[in-house]
């Protein structure tokens, strides 16, 4: 235990000059004494520790993680604003995060939970693989936030990190700057390297129809009338085959800028990679600062199925949504609906396919 007693300490006579140099020394060479004699010896020759301080230090050269991970996180403050995102980790992650991921996003203002399991709207996940040849080594860091996918690829070039793929993103359809000057002129003048490339959200199988909850309904009759049904989001929309106008209202200050029919095989609802690539090449042009995307689902004529005319209409329609949401169109951004009937509906829908039409604010 520390003693609380009061030491007295004798008053011993020093000289000025002697007191003077014991107060520089207790503070570090700052010159407390103004009446402390000028020293003869040359300053040049020795440096006080205050001029050995301002020296700054040779930066550390940094990894190629450190780059990649601070490229992808400058776009990531684009997609998702840091003042207002809350990002779950895994207690895995909080353990193994060797390159620091969580402490940079702190410093860039995100708030963070620590979760015990997959969950969580925007939980993280950081990955990195390495690509290329023996004589050419490149790697790719994925970092994953919810849905949204972003994905380069990184390699010494010349003595110098950088990226040398585009930036994927999945997730999003929304177009950032991608401010690659930083690289130099090599890397921020090559249009093969500085741009975004849209892809499928890496959760997205491409080679299975997604279950549609449409086939757990009541079965339909094949010739059914039905004037109301359910979309993707679980809301009641009219039979556009009637011609009712399901979006009239939200479109009403919307040009339409183009359409294009994904046609189905018949009595199916699966897309197919023919209809993939429609979409990807309709998808061209979408803004999502600016655009909406109407989805009509459509079978019209005879059916063997059991689900109808109905189920089929609206299950193409939310085949096609999902596809558009793996994509990175969020889901404000569509508009599905369904036309069913027994017979054809002329020139304004197809018969067994999805209409899709793009509309941009006037």
């Amino acid at each position: 235990m520390i003693s609380s007693a009061i030491f007295s300490i004798p008053s011993i006579s020093i000289p000025k000059p002697v007191r003077c140099t014991l107060l520089a020394a207790v503070f570090l060479g700052l010159n407390a004494c103004a009446s402390t004699p000028t020293s003869s010896v040359d300053a040049r020759s020795t440096p006080s520790l205050l001029s050995e301080t301002a020296i700054p230090a040779k930066p550390t050269p940094r990894t190629l993680d450190e780059v990649a991970l601070d490229d992808l996180l400058q776009a990531l403050v684009q997609y998702r604003n840091p003042i207002t995102t809350t990002l779950q980790a895994s207690l895995t992650m909080a353990n193994d995060d060797k390159i620091g991921l969580l402490d940079q996003l702190a410093k860039r203002g995100y708030g963070l939970q620590l979760v015990d399991a997959d969950q969580g709207a925007n939980l993280l996940n950081h990955s990195t693989n390495p690509t290329g040849t023996a004589g050419s080594v490149t790697t790719k860091h994925t970092l994953q936030v919810g849905r949204l996918e972003l994905a380069r690829e990184y390699a010494t070039v010349n003595g110098k990190i950088r990226p040398v793929g585009p930036l994927s993103v999945a997730g999003s359809r929304r177009r950032i700057a991608l401010d690659d000057s930083r690289f130099g002129d090599a890397v921020a003048n090559d249009r093969l390297i500085s741009r975004i490339a849209f892809s499928i959200a890496s959760d997205v199988e491409q080679g299975e129809t997604p279950r549609i909850s449409l086939l757990q309904l009541p079965l339909a009759t094949s010739d059914s009338n039905n004037v109301i049904g359910t979309n993707a989001s679980g809301l009641e929309v009219s039979n556009a085959f009637f011609g009712d106008d399901n979006f009239g209202s939200i479109l009403d200050e919307y040009e339409k800028l183009e359409s294009v029919s994904v046609i189905f095989p018949n009595d199916s609802m699966r897309l197919g990679n023919i209809g993939r690539l429609k979409i990807d090449v309709f998808l061209g042009e979408f803004d999502e600062d600016s655009d909406l995307i109407r989805v009509v689902g459509c079978s019209n004529g005879k059916t063997n199925v059991a689900i109808g005319n109905e189920g089929l209409a609206l299950g193409r329609a939310e085949r096609v949504t999902q596809e558009l949401l793996a994509r990175g169109v969020t889901r404000e951004h569509i508009l599905d609906e369904g036309c069913w009937a027994p017979t054809s509906a002329g020139d304004r829908f197809p018969s067994r396919g999805v209409l899709l039409e793009m509309y941009r604010e006037s």
